[in-house]
């Protein structure tokens, strides 16, 4: 007597293979000594950086940046109002 093996679903997916994309973002490699690459970027950098992105982009992120920052009053963050840090 023969055995049925049921269908697993995953048996049903199909895969597709997409081609790559023309145009690649690459960047440059993190320092691997000495430079810190937490340091602040300076405003050279940044604006090079703002200079490649597409316009609404860098607008979008200059509405954003300019928006005021509210921090909810809750008692983890009363201290850290109170010294001023916040």
């Amino acid at each position: 007597m023969e055995s049925v093996v049921p269908l697993h679903p995953n048996d049903l997916i199909e895969l597709a293979q997409y081609p790559d994309p023309v145009l690649r973002q690459t960047y440059p490699p993190l320092p691997r000594r000495g430079l810190n690459p937490n340091a602040v970027a300076s405003d050279g950098v940044v604006s090079g950086v703002m200079a490649r992105l597409p316009v609404v982009v860098a607008q979008q992120i200059a509405q954003e940046v300019s928006k005021p920052v509210t921090v909810p009053v809750t008692p983890e963050t009363d201290p850290y109002l109170a010294a001023g840090w916040l």
